[in-house]
């Protein structure tokens, strides 16, 4: 399941292409803010449940309630399932295609994390699919294939890293959601304490 909360944080974009082919992946965000930005929303959110919430389910079930809008869900490539074709280029050149279904908030290909370099990847990112194309005029394969390999070898090692932020954001919201709803739930109950003792 995407991660609705973080995805409209980040852009509220819904087309087809979140990516056009050969722009820079991983480059237009840091993802520290945008987390951070996301952990805020999360956070006001639990700032204004009720006092009938509060008291009618327990912190634990109102984290699970909460974790399908609140967790992000990293990266995957699904590289068992990469389709390699190639296309004209009109007037007289061939372009070769790489597409690579992913799982995962699609919206972490703009994010920059923590460790970065300053050459990052570039590629498309068309619906659930990361687009690689090459210029095949003149080149042989096996000049494109290492071409690509390189390029693959780089995302992985931003979706490591990438992952390595989610996981432990995630990891995190949770124990935080769990507090603020105690605390939440404690000045529910000392508000309506006084107001009975106002009567």
């Amino acid at each position: 399941m995407e991660s609705i909360g973080f995805t409209l944080l980040v852009s509220h974009v819904k087309a087809r292409y979140l990516v056009q082919a050969q722009d820079l992946l991983f480059a237009n965000q840091e993802l520290r803010a945008v987390l951070e930005a996301h952990r805020q929303q999360v956070l006001e959110r639990v700032g204004h449940l009720t006092g009938a919430r509060l008291k009618g389910e327990s912190a634990d079930q109102i984290v699970e309630a909460f974790a399908p809008d609140t967790l992000v869900e990293p990266l995957e490539l699904q590289e068992a399932e990469r389709q390699v074709i190639t296309r004209d280029a009109p007037p007289r050149g061939t372009v070769a295609v790489y597409r690579i279904p992913f799982k995962g908030d699609r919206n972490l290909w703009r994010c920059r994390p923590r460790t970065f370099t300053y050459n990052p990847p570039r590629g498309g990112i068309e619906d659930r699919t990361l687009v690689l194309e090459y210029n095949a005029t003149e080149r042989d394969a096996v000049s494109i294939k290492q071409a690509a390999e390189g390029t693959l070898r780089d995302i992985r090692q931003y979706l490591e890293w990438i992952n390595q932020e989610v996981d432990q954001f995630n990891v995190t919201i949770r124990l935080e959601i769990g507090q603020a709803v105690e605390t939440r739930k404690s000045k529910v109950l000392r508000d309506e304490e006084l107001q009975s003792q106002l009567q």
